[in-house]
């Protein structure tokens, strides 16, 4: 089941070494190219700056044996959404990985 998480909590995951970027995919209409997990955590740190804006990104997250899913953008109005694979780091259990994203400020 996916769940609702936010940027920071993302980039937090990332720089504890929680999860590691493996790589992902940006699809729209008309194509589909890589997302490199460098160019990746660059534009997650770059949004986590900008402020309140970070928390109006759609970010769902899954966590399934050894890795994160991400989908991110898909229920925006616009053709275009990332999918997004993160490993787990040896140690870490899924469920610290599932309290450490769950965003429950309704």
């Amino acid at each position: 089941m996916k769940r609702n998480t936010t940027p920071e909590k993302l980039l937090d995951a990332i720089n504890n070494k929680k999860l590691s970027v493996i790589g992902g995919k940006i699809y729209s209409v008309d194509m589909v190219r890589n997302y490199p997990p460098d160019q990746f955590v660059e534009e997650l740190e770059f949004l986590c700056e900008s402020g309140c804006f970070a928390e109006m990104i759609d970010i769902k997250y899954e966590v399934a044996v050894g890795h994160v899913l991400l989908d991110i953008g898909r229920m925006c109005a616009r053709d275009i959404y990332v999918l997004m694979q993160l490993d787990i780091t040896d140690g870490v259990t899924p469920q610290e990985i599932k309290e450490m994203l769950l965003y429950t400020d309704y």
